[in-house]
Parts: structure tokens; sequence; C-alpha cells
């Protein structure tokens, strides 16, 4: 349900120290025979993670390198790829797509609306426990 208000087609939740909460939607065979352990954090995903502004990161175009190769999880027809660090967490929502410049303006608001109440309730869970 997470990519359904957008374009995209795969969907992945990590979290430092959590690991891959979800990975949904389309997905290389590895990743969906192992979903819990499907995101192996890269460099630009822990940038975005590390982001002290929140801001999202956006690969319009993910077969130019090194994004094809971090995100090897999504499958090889994934063309754009957009990160949104979870709010108050050390973690990224990553959304991908299966055609280039998928995402708009509008749809990483929504994505960081999502990601911003995603990390919310993940705190909110933590202090919780």
């Amino acid at each position: 349900a997470l990519g359904a208000g957008l374009g995209a087609s795969s969907v992945a939740i990590w979290r430092a120290g959590g690991g891959t909460l979800a990975a949904r939607g389309l997905l290389t065979p590895r990743a969906a025979a192992s979903p819990a352990a499907a995101v192996v954090p890269g460099p630009l995903l822990q940038k975005c993670a590390g982001s002290a502004a929140g801001a999202p990161e956006y690969l319009p175009a993910l077969q130019l390198l090194p994004g094809r190769v971090e995100f090897s999880y999504f499958p090889e027809a994934t063309q754009a790829l957009l990160m949104v660090p979870l709010g108050g967490r050390s973690g990224v929502v990553v959304l991908g797509a299966d055609r280039k410049r998928a995402f708009g303006a509008e749809d990483v608001a929504w994505a960081r609306a999502i990601a911003g109440r995603l990390g919310a309730a993940l705190e909110g869970g933590d202090a919780a426990e």
C-alpha cells in the first residue's frame, strides 16, 4: 500500500540497527526469498539515512553507477529510485519504479509525509519497549 499512491513497483524499508523492515513489490529472486535480509546498505542509502535535513535522494536513471550496484535487490528493470529518510530515525524508505523519472514533486512530498509518519510510529514503538 505504501507504493500505491505513487508509480512505485518496489518498496523497501531499512532501519539502522533493525535491518530490512519490509521489502515488497518487484524484487530479485534472492531478495524475495529472504526479504528480511534484502537491503544491504551502501553509501547512497547510508548518506540518505544520515541526512540531518531529512532531504530525499532521487536517482531518476538508476542504470547509472553506483545506483545499479547498490540497489541490486530491485530487479534490473528498475529505472528510477527515490530514497526518503524516516522522520526522527536513522532509516530509509526506498521506492523503485520501472520507468525513468517516475517520481514528480507531488510523489516526493507524499513519500516524505509517509516516511515521517512511519518514523514517528517506529520511534513511539521503541519508547514503549
